[in-house]
């Protein structure tokens, strides 16, 4: 026992004195880099007094390599002169730092000449720009309103799966143009969607980016006065605001996510979420649509491609990483788990409209082949009614019978709908009138719901 304890003292000691050795290697480290920083400093002195060249590539690759030399020579551990070229180049990089602030960013007018006619030339003066994290202090979210888009998306995700046999709608204005008649309209939505709620689950479109085929409004989010001046932080301000109070009235919201960033501001007011037909192609918005929390589906695409809409179900439903701007802006790598929660919707293409039986038909065979969940939702609008309004009637009452004799493929309905049928131009004043695509009015909308309600309400007599 004697010997251990002596050995152990032995051995404590040893131990103190390399730790003391260390501390002075780390004391010469420390001094020769301090050393080496004013070298740094007064070589980028002479630099900026002559005019000199700030850095020269060939003399930091000859320093790696004599830096990787010397650590074979003094050392045989073989990751010791990779870790040594890590090391130099935080160096280098601090040189770097150092002498850009002595020297200050110059550059010849030569260079400035080459740069200024490389980039920029079609971007005017850029602004900074609201913060999701801004927007969501301005207007936080309250319990009522988190708690209608968390079981609004349970429902749907309950529908999706069949644990649920209601039918999903998605009913409201092409676009969203004014807060007050939106709030209107949500109004009487949310009394119609309380009544009918045995048989059919309604969540409200409010679509605040409208994609374009060339150019035209771009939608509430992006020009709110509709005059051409891009009020954008008061168009993501009252965006998220009148999601809010929509919510807090209990009626959930379902929107198109066209712009990449714009989940950030209000992902967490919305309980179903579409990829529109002009963007069902691109793998941004798929990547995107894999990480958003609530369900989501593709529409196919305009020209009626339905194996493009189930191409991207299959690629959201995966993992993936790509660079993308956190809640603060900052740019960050985004990895994601998959959305499982994904569908397809069909909304026909080419003057074709395709939902009816046959084409239903196709498309579950389309998503069988793939391998992933049939989960169909059918657009009444677009294409399927080539515009039309009125022909949303028909399409919709099509719609509900196949569902009613047991096609529960078709998940739900879209519905174009707001307080006035038809619509307008954009500068247009007329109050719940459209100022893009023509929409049913309110009491067609009512009518045409409620005849849904009976229909699938005897076929579950049944």
């Amino acid at each position: 026992m004697a010997e251990m304890e002596i050995s152990k003292e032995e051995g404590m000691r040893q131990l103190e004195l390399k730790r003391n050795l260390l501390n002075g290697v780390d004391d010469g480290i420390v001094r020769a880099l301090a050393d080496r920083e004013r070298l740094v400093r007064e070589i980028g002195e002479v630099k900026s007094e002559y005019g000199l060249g700030r850095f020269d590539p060939s003399r930091e690759n000859l320093v790696f390599k004599v830096v990787e030399g010397l650590a074979t020579h003094y050392s045989d551990t073989p990751e010791f002169p990779g870790f040594m070229r890590e090391v130099f180049s935080l160096a280098v990089s601090y040189s770097h730092l150092v002498q850009r602030n002595i020297m200050g960013d110059r550059k010849t007018p030569e260079l400035e000449r080459l740069i200024s006619d490389l980039t920029g030339l079609r971007i005017m003066e850029p602004k900074r720009f609201i913060t999701p994290r801004e927007v969501k202090a301005r207007y936080p979210l309250t319990e009522k309103a988190g708690t209608t888009t968390l079981e609004a998306r349970k429902v749907i995700q309950n529908i999706m799966c069949g644990n649920d046999k209601r039918m999903l709608m998605v009913v409201g204005p092409c676009s969203i143009d004014d807060p007050e008649a939106a709030l209107e309209y949500a109004g009487k939505l949310k009394k119609l969607a309380d009544d009918v709620i045995d048989n059919i689950y309604i969540v409200m479109r409010t679509y605040f980016e409208k994609p374009r085929t060339t150019v035209g409004w771009k939608g509430f989010l992006l020009d709110p006065d509709r005059d051409d001046n891009y009020n954008i932080e008061k168009g993501h301000l009252e965006s998220r605001k009148l999601l809010r109070e929509i919510n807090e009235m209990g009626m959930p919201c379902g929107t198109e996510f066209l712009g990449l960033l714009t989940p950030q501001y209000f992902d967490d007011l919305i309980a179903w979420a579409a990829i529109g037909a002009r963007t069902v192609e691109s793998q941004p918005h798929r990547e995107m649509a894999s990480g958003l929390s609530m369900p989501v589906w593709f529409k196919n695409s305009t020209y009626g491609d339905e194996q493009v809409a189930v191409d991207a179900v299959g690629s959201a439903r995966g993992k993936h990483f790509f660079v993308g701007g956190d809640i603060d802006r900052n740019y960050a790598i985004i990895p994601t788990l998959g959305n499982p929660d994904t569908g397809i919707i069909l909304r026909g293409g080419n003057g074709t409209p395709n939902y009816g039986a046959d084409a239903v038909a196709r498309a579950v065979g389309l998503c069988k082949k793939a391998g992933i969940d049939p989960w169909i939702i059918i657009d009444a609008s677009h294409a399927n009614s080539n515009k039309d309004h009125e022909k949303q009637v028909d399409i919709l009452r099509n719609i509900v019978k196949q569902r009613a004799l047991g096609n529960y493929h078709i998940v739900g309905a879209m519905v174009e709908s707001y307080l006035i049928a038809g619509n307008q131009k954009i500068d247009g004043d007329v109050k719940g009138l459209s100022m893009t695509d023509k929409c049913m009015g309110w009491e067609t909308t009512e009518s045409s719901i409620r005849d849904a309600y009976q229909v699938l309400s005897r076929r579950k007599a049944v």
